[in-house]
């Protein structure tokens, strides 16, 4: 698979390691396989599609760098370092707009080398998150959940109500609402009892 840098592995197959790989393709989250000398293996769509960017990490002559080649040694030193346990590592935005956070682990060896993967995701307040089934775990409807998201997301009651077409007193209204079925009182218990939910 091409992901402009070179050709990557490509992988074929049947039966379980081959669906996991097909499902884990799909995934938002951009993710990667690289080995032990930081050459790309194989790359999800949303991680192509960020190494075609050539914004912040990027894919070149077929390995992983990072467009500031400053931060190159310590992030090498990151992925090399790491183990079966999941280590995270935080890399500051070029545009200075945030960070990328990664998250990575060893996930096995072959034929002498090390192989790790790596998922990554913007730091960004408005980066898109999901959380999952909100209106199962505290029946909340579609338009409280819509306004809880807008909130995780950073936006303030004014822009939620634009955003919704809906007036101000509507937002608050969903919100009350919202801290009634979460039994919070505030913000932050909000936030915090949606986080174990997020994708």
């Amino acid at each position: 698979m091409e992901v402009g840098c070179g050709e990557t592995e490509v992988l074929r197959g049947d039966g379980p390691p081959w669906l996991a790989l097909q499902w884990i393709d799909g995934d938002p989250l951009p993710r990667c396989l690289v080995n032990n000398a930081l050459e790309l293996v194989w790359a999800n769509p949303p991680a192509q599609g960020h190494f075609l960017k050539g914004r912040d990490i990027e894919c070149y002559d077929g390995v992983i760098t990072l467009s500031n080649p400053g931060r190159l040694a310590a992030f090498a030193k990151f992925v090399l370092g790491c183990g079966r346990e999941v280590s995270t590592f935080c890399l500051p935005r070029d545009n200075g707009d945030g960070f990328l956070l990664f998250r990575a682990r060893e996930v096995g060896r072959h034929g002498g080398q090390r192989f790790f993967g790596i998922a990554f995701h913007s730091s960004e307040p408005l980066a898109e998150w999901r959380y999952a089934d909100l209106n199962i775990a505290f029946q909340l409807t579609r338009s409280e959940i819509k306004v809880v998201e807008k909130l995780a997301e950073g936006h303030t009651t004014d822009e939620i109500a634009s955003d919704m077409r809906i007036s101000i007193a509507t937002v608050r209204s969903h919100l009350k609402h919202v801290y009634a079925k979460l039994e919070v009182t505030s913000r932050e218990g909000l936030f915090s009892r949606i986080q174990p939910f997020r994708l």
